[in-house]
């Protein structure tokens, strides 16, 4: 669990860091087509310049929502390998010790003979 705990935080870490770039790049073009249609009014600009920028703006937005769909889609993957972990975990309804082990590693328990090892309760 600990080793899925730190690829899922690197992995956090790092597309956090991609949608904050992003989000940089879209307030940079926002801005940009702000200044540039405020220019077009006073002829210092051309409208191609506009449509341009307005592009660039569209698209570093189109780049901010995918970044935080990736974002999304990596949590629930981390949630989801994060339960398939958990089913796999053998849980004793009581403290004890465990005396002995009816199967292997990798061998398939059935519902028909669910017994996988014996605990012992020890009451100190």
């Amino acid at each position: 669990m600990m080793v899925t705990s730190v690829w899922f935080g690197f992995w956090f870490s790092q597309l956090s860091l991609i949608q904050s770039v992003e989000r940089a790049e879209f307030e940079m073009r926002r801005e940009r087509l702000e200044k540039l249609q405020e220019l077009l009014g006073s002829n210092h600009a051309s409208r191609e310049e506009v449509n341009r920028a307005a592009s660039e703006k569209a698209i570093a937005e189109a780049r901010v929502l995918a970044a935080e769909e990736v974002l999304q889609v990596k949590e629930l993957e981390y949630e989801r390998i994060k339960a398939q972990l958990d089913r796999r975990f053998i849980r004793s309804p009581v403290e004890g010790v465990v005396k002995r082990i009816h199967k292997d590693v990798g061998e398939f328990v059935a519902p028909t003979d669910p017994v996988v090892l014996t605990v012992v309760q020890m009451s100190w």
